[in-house]
């Protein structure tokens, strides 16, 4: 049987520029898809020809970079499409397609991570909201297929934009294959700040902001008595960071939360490793892969209900409204003085993230430009 070789452009500004969430779903997914199907043909487009680090990541590979005139944000939107053939396949990893692209919208598709800000409007400035709106339906009215990351953000497309069922794809994704791998403990002592690191911590691992509602740990901590607290590593950048530090402090519980300094996912894996576990309270996600990261790393989840985490976690988890202190404070002691409780939630998670097999989840993406290709 003669396979089908299939020549696939890409949006690359993410994987090139981005460190976080859509940069790491973008390098995740062409690294994971070259792995599995190495015959097919990737290629990066590139707004401008400013260095980026994870160019690197492309070496010994036959993935090429195309590199266009960079105009600002109108770069994606008026000029890439003039660099992608005919009867191309054309995915966009972060929910649009170039203005441009025209008759060649039938062999596109695009990945939709969340769509938050129709779910959460208000944690959005009005003209985001305008523009990240107007290119989502303009994407979702002319081309084939497209891709989700969870169920949960599919039923928002379905509620919030009509796209028909069968138009969408559940692909889920799995975090870096380091955090399998989580075990080397010298990659916790190249952080000064862990010279002393207790015995005993939880994580969180997040950007600060109201969405990931890290004030309902501080919250809860106020309600447990002071022989009963933990610390809590609080790991994640963002604009509220320096605001919640001075909550922390204005509290009286300064000692019991720890902010690290940026850190690498080597040490953060092995941060998550030595954990008792992972608190998550976000009130909304697309997904939620610290969830994913700490299940493969061995540890269970705390987790706010009705969310994407419930995916991503499954029954490596715990759910609860965060909202409310005492239930955040009741899922805290109930691992933290159940030892059988703790074993099962990791059993049970370790089995729940083969849900994320690479190998399985790439067969569904081949599915699917093979779709429209």
């Amino acid at each position: 049987m003669v396979k089908n070789h299939l020549e696939i452009y890409l949006d690359g500004k993410r994987f090139f520029y981005n460190h976080t969430g859509l940069g790491n779903y973008s390098r995740w997914l062409v690294q994971s898809y070259h792995q599995e199907f190495p015959e097919d043909q990737l290629v990066l487009l590139k707004p401008g020809k400013k260095k980026s680090e994870y160019s690197l990541w492309l070496e010994n590979t036959d993935i090429k970079t195309l590199s266009y005139p960079s105009m600002a944000g109108l770069a994606r939107s008026l000029v890439s499409a003039e660099w992608i053939p005919d009867k191309t396949i054309y995915h966009g990893l972060s929910a649009e397609i170039p203005l441009n692209i025209k008759q060649k919208s039938r062999n596109a598709l695009i990945t939709v991570h969340d769509v938050i800000f129709k779910v959460r409007p208000r944690d959005y400035r009005w003209h985001d909201r305008m523009m990240y709106d107007l290119k989502l339906k303009f994407a979702l009215d002319r081309i084939p297929q497209v891709v989700v990351i969870s169920q949960k953000t599919k039923q928002d497309l379905i509620e919030y934009y009509k796209v028909p069922e069968e138009k969408i794809s559940v692909i889920y994704q799995n975090c870096d294959a380091i955090f399998y791998q989580c075990e080397n403990p010298s990659d916790v002592n190249s952080i000064s700040l862990f010279e002393n690191l207790p015995s005993v911590f939880w994580i969180c691992v997040g950007s600060f902001n109201p969405r990931k509602n890290q004030g309902s740990i501080l919250a809860a901590y106020l309600n447990l008595p002071e022989d009963l607290r933990i610390p809590v590593l609080m790991i994640g950048g963002g604009s509220d960071k320096s605001a919640f530090r001075e909550k922390v402090e204005q509290s009286g519980l300064g000692k019991w939360f720890i902010f690290p300094d940026k850190i690498s996912n080597a040490q953060l894996a092995v941060l998550y490793k030595k954990s008792i576990g992972l608190i998550y309270p976000s009130l909304y996600e697309g997904f939620g892969i610290p969830a994913v990261e700490a299940l493969a790393c061995g540890v269970p989840v705390i987790a706010h209900e009705g969310t994407a985490v419930e995916e991503a976690a499954g029954e490596g988890g715990l759910f609860v409204n965060t909202l409310i202190a005492d239930q955040l404070a009741d899922a805290m002691m109930r691992i933290q003085e159940s030892d059988s409780l703790r074993k099962a939630l990791i059993t049970k998670g370790l089995e729940h993230i083969k849900t994320f097999d690479v190998k399985k989840n790439m067969i569904l993406q081949k599915n699917v430009y093979e779709k429209i290709g």
